[in-house]
């Protein structure tokens, strides 16, 4: 057992089980950087990871052999046909969620849109998550519905907007995984206020 806790963690979005679900999330607006697609393609964080880890490489591997600067869903899903059948198929599910998806809508509507999407593609994946893990999960969940309250303050967003401001309030909000009673706490300045 470790006899200290850091209290301050990263930012949300740096978090490996939050960042998988914002390059899900990202990858509605068409396509991803190379190296973001590829990270992506070997997340441990979507559906049947553990199952195709060694075949969803070679695909990060063929797809990166032309040298694409960005690389398109449609293509990942056409490639990962023959190599990665489990995440065509979920990727095939995460195409028919994205399809309807309006020009502008208010963050709830969002909210509920980017929950079915990290939904069609299994997120957080099916493997056991340690308890930072899991506690990253339900933080990010939050963030989602804390999006979902804020109609009255933006009005309708295009979904790049909607996708920004998520952005955004993940790299604002602190990870700060539970504390399990260690007896010495290294607290931020911040955290000290009223001790």
């Amino acid at each position: 057992d470790r006899v200290f806790h850091v209290a301050l963690g990263p930012s949300m979005k740096d978090h490996p089980v939050l960042d998988t679900a914002l390059a899900v999330l990202r990858l509605a607006e068409g396509s991803l950087p190379l190296a973001r697609m590829g990270s992506l393609l070997r997340s441990p964080f979507l559906g049947a990871a553990h199952e195709e880890r060694n075949p969803r490489a070679i695909l990060d591997a063929q797809l990166r052999r032309n040298h694409p600067v960005r690389l398109q869903a449609q293509k990942v899903t056409e490639s990962a046909r023959v190599r990665a059948p489990l995440l065509a198929k979920l990727l095939g599910k995460w195409e028919k969620v994205k399809r309807g998806f309006p020009n502008k809508s208010l963050p709830s509507l969002w909210s509920l849109r980017f929950s079915r999407l990290l939904a069609a593609v299994a997120w957080p994946g099916d493997a056991v998550l340690h308890s930072g893990e899991f506690q990253a999960v339900e933080e990010g969940k939050e963030l989602l519905s804390q999006l979902a309250t804020l109609d009255a303050v933006t009005g309708p967003l295009t979904l790049g907007e909607a996708l920004d401001l998520f952005d955004e309030m993940a790299g604002s909000t602190t990870f700060r995984p539970a504390n399990h009673d260690q007896p010495v706490q290294v607290m931020s300045v911040p955290e000290t206020r009223g001790l």
